[in-house]
């Protein structure tokens, strides 16, 4: 039986299409594999040349131009300049790294080594037997201190009278130079036997007042000047943390703010504040409040009251202000202000007298008293009135016991 021609087409179209999807198969995995194999190729490629580059810097091949600016020319260096480089290079950044540590700067250790260096006072000073006087010079200071913002003062008395207080004008730099001539009037031949030489050298910063150190000597044992003219002596600071403290009937204490704080004494205490303006030529007096407001003589809480009196440099009443009478309190809180007017050159001759009363009947018994100002019954009363002065217009607060004397 003969089979029919469309049946021989159909199957041969069949088996056409199925040799031709074989072959589109078969080329289709060829060309995978060859993008596979290029791909590989080029990886093989840039790995060669990143490591002939390398081999490259290591041999040392390097273009460098000729003096003339014209063509490049091939150096050579050696085998190895390389890590010879990088060593060079890591030795040159450990030295760096230990010079900022300092492991390689000698001052380091020589800071640690180096001897305090000791502050010292040069001055002259002589007496004169027919004026009374003594001169004092003070010329200069000697490794005071390394601030380079601060200045310095030099403050002299004689001990134990402090009756003549004097001071240089501040000087910058840590050895700053004064060249100031003080004199104290008054001083009898005999008044040479016992008395002392203090001049205590301060570091000013803004309106704080620090001590440094102070130099003392006996005018006649030390120096011995009721028969000689000291010229430019040098004598060392006993420095402030080595001082004594002065004892005195009015007692303060300045903190790091330069208000003065209160003692802990249980005798009669007055808390005051004193403001100078220059603008304005006013000195401000606020009486603040009382502690330990008791008497001899009478045991209840007695009925206190202040007055304060400005006086001139002859000792002559200016103004005189008192406060109202405060009832029934041993600690009585007054919160009165009074205002006295000043000009600011004659500050240095004024005073200031405090006096605390109580009232009695009809009469008044003091129970306390202190001044401040040109007769200041103290040294710390004197440095109150000072830093009032170079506050510039703040108030500065101080207790002070009273005296009874």
């Amino acid at each position: 039986m003969a089979v029919p021609i469309p049946v021989i087409a159909g199957v041969a179209a069949v088996v056409l299409i199925i040799i031709l999807l074989i072959i589109f198969k078969i080329l289709r995995k060829r060309k995978q594999s060859a993008s596979e194999e290029a791909g590989k190729g080029e990886y093989q490629k840039l790995e060669s040349g990143e490591r002939g580059s390398e081999a490259g810097l290591e041999e040392g091949n390097e273009i460098v131009e000729n003096e003339s600016g014209g063509k490049g020319k091939k150096k050579k260096r050696k085998k190895g300049g390389k890590s010879k480089g990088k060593s060079k290079r890591k030795e040159s950044r450990d030295l760096e790294s230990e010079e900022g540590a300092g492991l390689n700067d000698s001052s380091a250790f020589t800071e640690d080594l180096a001897i305090p260096l000791i502050s010292r006072l040069q001055f002259s000073i002589s007496y004169s037997p027919t004026s009374r006087q003594i001169l004092l010079t003070i010329h200069r200071g000697e490794n005071l201190d390394s601030g380079s913002a601060a200045s310095f003062e030099v403050r002299v008395t004689l001990l134990p009278s402090k009756r003549q207080k004097l001071k240089t004008k501040s000087q910058p730099s840590g050895s700053p130079e004064f060249n100031e001539l003080l004199m104290f009037n008054e001083v009898f031949p005999e008044d040479l036997e016992l008395a002392t030489l203090r001049a205590r050298v301060y570091r000013l910063t803004g309106r704080q007042r620090k001590l440094i150190g102070e130099v003392r000597a006996d005018l006649k044992a030390d120096l011995g000047l009721d028969t000689s003219y000291v010229d430019q002596l040098w004598r060392e600071l006993t420095p402030a943390a080595d001082i004594a403290d002065d004892i005195s009937d009015t007692q303060f204490v300045i903190d790091p703010e330069s208000v003065l704080a209160a003692p802990k004494e249980t005798v009669p205490m007055l808390l005051i504040s004193l403001q100078y303006k220059t603008v304005t030529g006013r000195l401000t007096v606020e009486i603040i409040k009382a502690r330990h407001m008791k008497t001899l003589n009478v045991q209840k809480a007695p009925e206190a009251f202040v007055e304060v009196s400005l006086l001139n440099a002859n000792g002559g009443e200016i103004s005189n202000q008192k406060t109202g009478v405060c009832k029934g309190s041993f600690h009585p809180a007054f919160e009165e202000t009074f205002y006295f007017p000043a000009i600011e050159f004659d500050l240095t001759g004024l005073t200031l007298v405090f006096s605390v009363y109580c009232k009695k009947f009809r009469k008044k018994e003091l129970i306390g008293w202190f001044g401040i100002g040109r007769e200041s019954t103290g040294e710390k009363e004197q440095l109150h009135w000072d830093e009032m002065i170079d506050a510039r217009g703040e108030p500065i607060k101080g207790w002070y016991v009273l005296s009874q004397e």
